[in-house]
């Protein structure tokens, strides 16, 4: 019987110093080689290593929007004051209820991407949205080595993926937008699964308006624009200028698109996601 006691407890010590080990390594290449990422080989993990890294205290600024916003360099790659709550096969909403909830701390303004605010998207909670309200994300948010971005198949597929962190860049001159004069559909010419997200967009809104947030609407650059999306931002457009109290960018119609470098139809290259960050938050600062 002590020889089997004996085994089982050096079989428990080897595993707990292979497990020491493990985590040191993996803390070794996360601080010690900044292997820490935003973007990961799943959509889901890329988007809580986003929202883990903005939970932790509040940002000046936060973005919320889909993988478009996701481009943008936040907190997780080195820009503290910058909240990126993009996520990647979702849209702004993910982020605001996150916001309205109180899992990440409220921000002095809230960027909300338009480009895929409405359209093609389903109704209730997201899967990011469920993963935020878990507890593992409060842990793995104040626990790094715990965390979406140090999962080790994360950091090799930053690795191998080999996409240069560009935290800033030269501001393009933009002015301020006149959302009067959007002249879109009524809120009676979308379909019942848009007005019922449409509602729950102004709901989150208004309530972070509440409580002090300022919101700023963009739209963001594409290198292929689709009518049919421009129609559906234009009508979104309409029915949210009549519901509330917002300032808008429109970056897609103020720079020419040869200025940016794009990775596909709509996602933004390092360098140019920079200088649209940079572009943004001169803008604010020109509002405060």
């Amino acid at each position: 019987m002590s020889k089997a006691r004996s085994s089982i407890k050096l079989f428990l010590l080897g595993l707990l110093l292979a497990l020491c080990v493990c985590f040191g390594v993996q803390a070794l290449f996360y601080f010690g080689f900044d292997s820490g990422t935003g973007k990961t080989e799943s959509n889901y993990f890329s988007t809580m290593s986003r929202f883990q890294s903005a939970s932790t205290s509040a940002a000046e600024i936060a973005f919320a929007g889909s993988s478009i916003t996701g481009r943008l360099p936040g907190r997780e790659a080195g820009n503290e004051r910058i909240a990126n709550l993009g996520s990647d096969g979702g849209n702004a909403l993910d982020g605001m209820r996150s916001l309205a909830q109180g899992k990440i701390p409220t921000p002095q303004w809230l960027v909300i991407e338009l480009n895929t605010l409405v359209g093609e998207v389903g109704i209730g909670d997201s899967l990011v949205s469920r993963g935020v309200q878990g507890p593992w994300f409060d842990v793995s948010a104040r626990m790094p080595l715990l965390g979406a971005s140090s999962r080790p198949s994360s950091m090799l597929y930053a690795q191998l993926l080999n996409r240069q962190k560009v935290l800033t860049g030269e501001p393009l001159e933009v002015t301020i937008d006149d959302l009067t004069a959007v002249d879109g559909k009524t809120e009676e010419d979308f379909s019942e699964r848009e007005r019922r997200r449409i509602k729950d967009i102004v709901d989150a809104i208004e309530h972070l308006q509440q409580q002090g947030v300022k919101i700023l609407l963009v739209n963001y650059p594409e290198k292929v624009v689709r009518d049919s999306n421009k129609i559906h931002k234009e009508a979104t457009l309409g029915v949210l200028r009549k519901r509330l109290n917002v300032i808008y960018l429109d970056l897609g119609k103020q720079i020419p698109r040869n200025a940016l470098q794009f990775t596909d139809s709509v996602h933004l290259g390092p360098e140019s996601a920079a200088r649209v960050l940079a572009t943004i938050t001169k803008t604010i600062r020109a509002l405060n």
